[in-house]
Formats: C-alpha cells, sequence, structure tokens
C-alpha cells in the first residue's frame, strides 16, 4: 500500500462512511484482502457479497485476525474500524487507486487477447534485474486483482507488471484509470471472449484502452504485427511508441527464428541498440512475440542486452499453460489447460507439428466464442490434418466439431469423466497436448496421466 494509510484515506477515496473501531484512531492501513483467510494484521478486508458465500459473514473473523478495518455495504458487529460504502466490489477498485497514486515508480501495464500471463513473467524476470519488482500474482487481472496488485506495493518496489484483463467492452478502460500505466503494452487480439463482444474490432478497441491518456514520458509497447498497430500507435500519443514483432520496419524483431518444439527457441533481435542472441525456454511463436515485447521494455529502460538475455533465459512456462512434462514411459506431455481460443490453439498445434515421433492432440472446448463457434472448433480440426498432427481427440460438444473436421485418427468423449472412465493411457505417442479452456476442466486428465504414469518435468 506504499506505506500505512489511514481508514479515513481508504473512505474519504470510495466515498464511503468510517466507523471507528475499538483503538482504531492508531491503527493503519498496510494491506488488501478479499478471502478472510488470507488477512494478515493491519489489512483491509473487503466483504464482497457473493451469491453462494457473502464476505460480511467472515468480517468478525478477519477483524479477531488483525485487520485494521473491513469494507462492507451495512455495518456489522465487529471490533475493528468499518467503511460503509454502497458496493464493495466498486470500493477495492478505489482502493486499487488510491495505492497506485501513491506509487512512483515505473508500472507496466499488459494486455492482449494471448500470452499476458507469459509476457507478465518474461516482463517481470528483465526488470528484476534491475530494482526490486512487484508482478502479478498467476492471472489474478480483472477488476478485483488489478487491486490486490496494486494494494501489495511497497515503498521498496521499483518496477511493478501488471496484468489487465478484458472480458467484457469496457474492462480495460476501467481498468485503465485504476493502473494507469507509465509503460502500457499490448501483445495482440484475437477472438478470444468475442461472445461477449462481438466482433474483433470490438476487442481490439477494448484491449486498445491501455492506451489512453499516456503522457509524453509515457511508453507504449505494442504488436507492430498487428492490422490494428497504426490505429494504436495515433491512440497512444503523445507517448513514445516502440513495435515489436517479425516484419520488417517493426522496432524490435525477430529474425533467425529456431523453434524447438515444446523445449523453447533460439533466435536474434535487431534492435536500434544492437542485434541480441536470445535463447528461451518458452515455446512457439507466441513465446518468441512475447519476448520481444520484454526486450522492448527492456532496451527502453536502459537494461543491458546481457542483463535481459540472462533474464529471459531463466524464466520456464507456467503451470497449465505449456509446461513440459515427462512421463515414465518415455512420453512428453504438454499441460496447456489453462486457457484455449483460436490463436492460442493454432499457435500450440504449430508447435506440437514440429516435434518429433507421433504426436497426439487432446482438445477440450473453447469457450465464450460466440455464434462461430462451431467453425472455430472445425478450423481447429483443419487445422491439425494440415499440420500432419497424428491423432486428435476431443471432450466435449464443441470439441467433438474439431474431430468431424480431423477425420481419421480421432477419438471422441463427450465428458472428462467419460475419458477418465475410459481409462486411457497417455502412450502410442512420443508427445501429448492437453489444450482447453479452463472450464473444460482437462487439468484432471493431465493430473490422472501423470499418476498413472508417474512424470517430471523436462
Amino acid at each position: 500500500m506504499i506505506g500505512p494509510i489511514s481508514a479515513s484515506d481508504v473512505a474519504q477515496s470510495c466515498g464511503g462512511r468510517l466507523v471507528p473501531g475499538v483503538g482504531s484512531e492508531t491503527q493503519k492501513i498496510k494491506g488488501l484482502a478479499i478471502d478472510s483467510r488470507q488477512v494478515r494484521p493491519g489489512d483491509l478486508f473487503a466483504a464482497l457479497p457473493g451469491e453462494r458465500v457473502d464476505g460480511h459473514a467472515f468480517a468478525a473473523q478477519a477483524a479477531n485476525d488483525g485487520a485494521s478495518a473491513v469494507l462492507v455495504e451495512r455495518q456489522l458487529d465487529v471490533s475493528c474500524a468499518q467503511i460503509i460504502v454502497a458496493d464493495v466490489e466498486r470500493a477495492v477498485g478505489d482502493v486499487g487507486r488510491l495505492a497506485r497514486q501513491n506509487y512512483p515508480g515505473v508500472l507496466v501495464g499488459v494486455t492482449g487477447s494471448a500470452g499476458k500471463t507469459t509476457a507478465k513473467n518474461l516482463l517481470a524476470a528483465v526488470l528484476k534485474t534491475a530494482g526490486n519488482t512487484l508482478a502479478t500474482v498467476g492471472n489474478l487481472n480483472n477488476e478485483l486483482g488489478v487491486p490486490l496488485t496494486l494494494a501489495a506495493l511497497k515503498p521498496t518496489t521499483e518496477f511493478a507488471v501488471v496484468e489487465m484483463g478484458a472480458g467484457k467492452p469496457g474492462d480495460i478502460a476501467y481498468l485503465q484509470t485504476i493502473a494507469r500505466p507509465s509503460v502500457a503494452v499490448l501483445l495482440g487480439v484475437a477472438p478470444a471472449h468475442i461472445e461477449y463482444f462481438g466482433s474483433l474490432d470490438a476487442i481490439a478497441e477494448t484491449k486498445a484502452a491501455i492506451l489512453d491518456d499516456l503522457s509524453p514520458s509515457s511508453l507504449a509497447v505494442i504488436n507492430g504485427d498487428s492490422p490494428y498497430s497504426p490505429a494504436w500507435a495515433a491512440r497512444a500519443a503523445p507517448a513514445q511508441v516502440v513495435t515489436f514483432g517479425f516484419d520488417k520496419g517493426v522496432d524490435v524483431r525477430a529474425k533467425d527464428v529456431r523453434l524447438r518444439g515444446f523445449k523453447g527457441s533460439q533466435f536474434k533481435v535487431v534492435t536500434a541498440q544492437g542485434v541480441l542472441a536470445v535463447e528461451l525456454a518458452v515455446p512457439g511463436k507466441q513465446g518468441v512475440a512475447n519476448a520481444l515485447a520484454a526486450i522492448a521494455v527492456g532496451l527502453s529502460l536502459g537494461l543491458s542486452h546481457a542483463a535481459i538475455t540472462r533474464a529471459l533465459a531463466s524464466v520456464a512456462p507456467a503451470a497449465g499453460r505449456g509446461a513440459p512434462l515427462v512421463l515414465a514411459n518415455g512420453v512428453q506431455l504438454i499441460d496447456d489447460t489453462y486457457n484455449a481460443n483460436p490463436l492460442s490453439v493454432d499457435a500450440a498445434l504449430e508447435v506440437l507439428a514440429t516435434c518429433s515421433g507421433s504426436r497426439r492432440f487432446v482438445l477440450g472446448s473453447m469457450l465464450e466464442l460466440g455464434d462461430q463457434t462451431t467453425q472455430y472448433h472445425r478450423d481447429v480440426g483443419v487445422k491439425a490434418r494440415a499440420l500432419g498432427i497424428d491423432e486428435l481427440w476431443t471432450v466435449g460438444e464443441l470439441a467433438k466439431q474439431a474431430a468431424e473436421s480431423f477425420g481419421d485418427g480421432h477419438c471422441c468423449y463427450p465428458t472428462v469423466d467419460a475419458l477418465l472412465a475410459a481409462q486411457p493411457r497417455c502412450v502410442n505417442a512420443d508427445t501429448v497436448l492437453v489444450k482447453a479452456s479452463r472450464g473444460a476442466a482437462l487439468d484432471r486428465l493431465v493430473n490422472a496421466w501423470q499418476n498413472t504414469e508417474g512424470s517430471g518435468k523436462c
């Protein structure tokens, strides 16, 4: 929270009414929690109402565990100070905004339809070479996650990397008013959550809000290969704009890319400051693009080539995001079960196609794709067949469309439970890629295969 602040400051920031607690005149707020089990002494506990669980029921326990104050929508019988507001969720955003106002360091905001978490991890690794760095934990990138990250800022924090996600129009515009990035990174757009946007243009418009209200001292790092790049660059004015990508004409360009399957890649990067040789453990062309964004930020902030390349080489894929496992039977199992959209599935298939030996793709349903859902899934089957993938297994009715367009060599299961009941083993393939939207729960399959076959990280 950039040093303890008073409950009255918080109340003023979110337009709430302060009800003092026992000894509250001497207590200060040091952090923010939305889960009572994670409350630490000095925290502000936000009692979020919900359909199944109402945080107000846990406010007294939070106070007993040392919370300096609780953020509530009605007055409760608790010992600590209470800040009563009309909407706790909205007030959490105001708390994040207050924390941001007190932060003098560099704040990097990251958004895009795919690769946000990987790019965040790469950026954090690069910036840690220059100073104390805070980054979004996991993918807490929404209207609650962003304020939680900002509330964790400390006086010693020199760099912050804040992931910003969007599930509907207006989300990034709202998060931008809270985080106010001094460095805005826009990775690109794809038909992710398009059910709630209606069109790719609407997604691009939503994501581009991260570029609003930048100053001449700000930096905008954008995907120069995107057809939206010229409009994004204009929107970022008067900030300095740096583009990255694979096409000639971008400021930070990858060349001589050697993809090494799920083991990563090697490539060179052409910049105004010279050429970098990069070795990356993150797989695929999308991984290279994310690294280019991190390089663009690092160079713009004055970091050395050596520091940047060492940092990038240290980053491995996160669990559920392309992390390679090797089973006791020798099969390479790729856990990419955290998320899926047409762009990320295509990228993963292209990496799978570079692997030697037989290759199996296990696809769960891609969710929130709107009217074109069936066609998007059919396109996956066509793509997998064209790339020479040997087998396609699908889970769910939506994913079954991909099996039908794939043709011979497919196997369909209606649910994860049906697949697990069939007890299929992760054999007869050298590499098995498992990918789906989080809601498809294919992580259960990965866990089952690990328990059946035994495994360790590659």
